[in-house]
């Protein structure tokens, strides 16, 4: 390739001097035919004689080797200069490489001093958000040396109630109480500079006014002015460790809670059976005035620690409150009465006599009332009045503040009022006395005003006070009227037994209730099978199906241990018999199905203890809601 290029290029100057050498023949001819005449133009141009031909010859070989000498020269100085070229260009590349490099590094250094700027001002922030920091910090920041405080931030001082100023270069040991805090510990521990740090610890703190705070310390070793030093963290954990000990009482106040609700659930089934043989035994000693007398007075103080275990149950957090028309006029009369029997104070009752009803659970809000009654007694050691008045009350009446409106639902309610002549309570308190564990009491426990709160709460009800110190306090419940009619809590004298005919199926795993409840219904007039679990009943109702001698009420408690209970058999029943009459039984249930007993499949709900009357009642309606059913299809 490259020798093809070399004769492309000479080719040229060789052939200029073969043409020279040519034009001098031609040139020679000439003059030797017009100027010497020695022979013709073709005869000189074509047979020379001898002595012509060779110095011809030689010209035009000299002509040749001046071509070939000219491009040899001609192509070395090509060569140079190509070489001139890539040298030049080499060179450039060169400069321009190191130009490069030199840019680079004159960015890089550019950069660097950039960085460098940014670094100290990320340095002067850093300065200034760790003074910040630790100047608002919440928690205490020292640096010690030599067992004296060399620095301190506000915290420290607030904590402490001493001054910044009050606290440097004061004895470090004076002020935090450790086993680590004393000048030969510390000492020891910075000079243990290969221990692993931070150290947390707990301490105490000795405050300015002498009270001694707890605290939870976090040390670490640092240089302070180029030597060690100690640096702290003080947290003060005064209020933690009042919650912790709160904290264990309330574990504490639930492991109660749940012993009383299983005390309440077995003296429930126990009353059941109690108050069911005392109402079959006045059935039958209806002709004995005395032994009726005894048994109602035994009756009488069975439903007296029924009661009881309502208010065990309550305290437990595990009963839903079951409710039922009352008689809000007669609740307050009798509770009133009972809780002030004894005492030095008098009541004052103001009750309209018509005063509406309210559908509650008249357990819990006795409790409520009853509480109530205790605490303005108790705020009267000396005796004195307590006026208790109620009125019938329209959410949109003028006389109730917007506030207490605002927290209420529904149209109509009853207001009851509690007011006392004692020593009231501060205004500071006064927010603060629905909470849990408060109390200004030097004895209580500051659960009696947070478990009555939480109870007409769950009526849809609201409780508020008011109070002025050395005056009294007043306490205003509402709680939400019912439009029911009033003759079912009318009292009377005697109640009548509803008697009954259908065949009915009782489940409850304790065997002395389904005796006694199994000669009470047959008293009543019905057929009773039993069954001590879900799984039997459904058998039971499945044969009886199969012999077309169907159940017309099944009643299920609740609560079966180790068996199927009220709540999944009911389902069972329904997946047999859409249409089955299914009533739930319970004295113990963290389950709302007893407030809520519809949602779950059954017509009909009875809390243990229960009297005859009521197991009677229901059972009336239950099968008198059947035939209506029955008479009328288009209602299913």
């Amino acid at each position: 390739m490259k020798r093809i290029t070399f004769f492309k290029i000479t080719d040229n100057y060789i052939l200029f001097g073969i043409g020279l050498g040519i034009f001098f023949w031609i040139f020679e001819s000439f003059i030797h035919t017009f100027i010497f005449h020695d022979a013709g133009l073709i005869e000189e141009l074509f047979t020379p004689n001898v002595h012509e031909t060779w110095m011809r010859l030689m010209v035009i070989f000299l002509f040749l080797m001046l071509g070939i000498y000219a491009q040899f020269m001609v192509s070395r100085n090509k060569r140079t200069m190509q070489e001139l070229r890539e040298y030049r260009l080499h060179l450039k590349g060169l400069v321009e490489e190191r130009t490069a490099e030199l840019s680079a590094a004159n960015e890089k250094l550019q950069q660097k001093i950039i960085e460098h700027k940014r670094m100290a001002e990320l340095l002067r922030e850093s300065e200034a958000k760790y003074s910040t920091l630790v100047e608002q910090a919440k928690d205490g920041v020292i640096v010690v040396q030599d067992n004296i405080f060399k620095f301190v931030n506000m915290a420290m001082a607030k904590i402490t109630g001493y001054s910044v100023e009050e606290l440097v270069e004061k004895s470090y040991s004076d002020i935090i109480l450790s086993e680590y805090s004393n000048p030969s510990s510390s000492k020891k521990k910075l000079d243990m500079v290969d221990e692993i740090f931070p150290f947390f610890y707990e301490g105490k703190i000795q405050c300015k006014d002498g009270v001694i705070k707890d605290a939870e310390i976090s040390d670490a070793i640092i240089k302070f002015n180029g030597e060690n030093a100690r640096m702290g963290i003080i947290r003060d954990i005064t209020e933690r460790k009042k919650m912790e000990e709160e904290l264990q009482e309330i574990e504490k106040l639930e492991s109660i809670g749940i012993l009383a609700g299983g005390i309440a659930h077995d003296f429930g089934n126990l009353l059941t059976t109690i108050i069911a043989n005392l109402s079959l035994g006045k059935i039958y000693a209806k002709s004995d005035d005395k032994v009726c007398e005894v048994l109602t007075e035994a009756e009488r103080a069975s439903n007296q620690a029924q009661k009881l275990t309502q208010q065990l149950l309550t305290f437990s957090k595990g009963k839903e409150p079951i409710k039922e028309v009352v008689s809000v006029s007669k609740l307050l009369r009798d509770t009133v009465s009972f809780t002030l029997s004894g005492s030095k104070t008098k009541c004052d009752l103001s009750l309209p006599d018509d005063l509406w009803c309210a559908e509650i659970d008249e357990g819990q809000i006795i409790q409520v009332i009853n509480n109530l009654i205790m605490n303005a007694d108790q705020a009267m050691p000396k005796g004195g009045i307590i006026r208790v008045s109620a009125e019938n009350l329209n959410r949109t009446d003028d006389s109730l503040l917007l506030k207490d409106a605002l927290l209420l639902k529904g149209g109509k309610f009853v207001k009851i009022t509690i007011k006392d002549q004692g020593i009231g309570i501060s205004e500071k308190f006064l927010h603060h006395i629905f909470e849990p564990y408060f109390t200004t009491k030097q004895e209580g426990s500051g659960l009696g005003l947070s478990i009555g709160y939480s109870i007409v709460k769950k009526h849809d009800g609201y409780i508020t006070a008011e109070s002025e110190v050395g005056v009294g306090t007043s306490f205003h419940i509402y709680l939400p009227a019912t439009v029911k009619e009033v003759f079912v809590v009318k009292e009377v004298v005697e109640e009548k037994l509803c008697s009954g005919k259908g065949k009915i199926l009782f489940m409850d795993d304790q065997k002395g209730i389904r005796t006694i409840i199994g000669r009470v219904l047959a008293r009543l007039g019905y057929e009773v099978e039993f069954t001590g679990n879900g799984e039997e009943a459904i058998e039971l109702y499945k044969k009886a199906k199969t012999l077309d001698r169907d159940f017309d009420v099944v009643i299920l408690d609740l609560t079966i241990p180790g068996g199927m209970g009220g709540e999944e058999a009911i389902q069972k029943l329904l997946e047999i018999d859409p249409q089955v009459k299914g009533i739930v039984s319970s004295a113990y249930s963290k389950h709302p199905i007893m407030s809520e007993y519809k949602k779950y499949g059954f017509v009909g709900v009875i809390a243990k203890p229960y009297k005859i009357e009521k197991l009677s009642d229901l059972l009336h309606n239950v099968l008198k809601e059947k035939e209506k059913i029955f008479q009328n299809p288009s209602n299913q």
